[in-house]
């Protein structure tokens, strides 16, 4: 996910603060970072994170004239993952799949604000209610797999991440 040109602001530019915390911090689980992204409070930078993600995309379905200024703002939470995931996560260049944590999160807190939106707006027996909570089933499902992948070492992050 790379910068529109409209995030001139220096504070877009420059690198994201990446708060670091012990080594062979794990990933949440898909658990956590669900409860996470539905508002709970879990301890964990990446589940923050991922709060915020969601509650961004929230605000962006609300306020569509502000598009710009929150791409900006997940840009950088995309990239505070991403420098997270490169601290703690293994890297292992024999099992590299094109994959970057900080997209696939906010792929799953764009789905999340979707479902919980629709929650809270539609009747519970539509089709449009079924489809988002299936999708956002089928993104956990896949994040729980990247978890399990990541813990025992044979999931490692795109060569575009790894180099910040």
């Amino acid at each position: 996910m790379n910068a529109p040109a409209h995030c001139g602001n220096p504070i877009f530019r420059s690198r994201p603060t990446l708060v670091h915390t012990t080594a062979g911090a794990a990933l949440p689980s898909t658990g956590e970072l669900l409860c996470a992204m539905s508002g709970q409070q879990v301890r964990g930078h990446v589940c923050q994170w991922s709060r915020d993600l969601v509650r961004l995309h929230r605000i962006r379905r609300e306020r569509p004239q502000s598009t710009a200024v929150i791409d900006c703002l997940r840009i950088e939470l995309v990239a505070n993952i991403n420098a997270w995931a490169f601290e703690h996560l293994p890297g292992r260049s024999a099992d590299l799949l094109d994959t970057k944590l900080g997209d696939t999160i906010d792929r799953i807190a764009a789905t999340a604000d979707r479902a919980f939106h629709l929650l809270m707006t539609e009747e519970l027996s539509g089709e449009h209610m079924r489809v988002a909570w299936t999708r956002l089933a089928e993104l956990a499902i896949a994040y729980g797999d990247l978890v399990r992948q990541a813990e025992s070492g044979r999931w490692c992050l795109s060569p575009h991440t790894r180099r910040r």
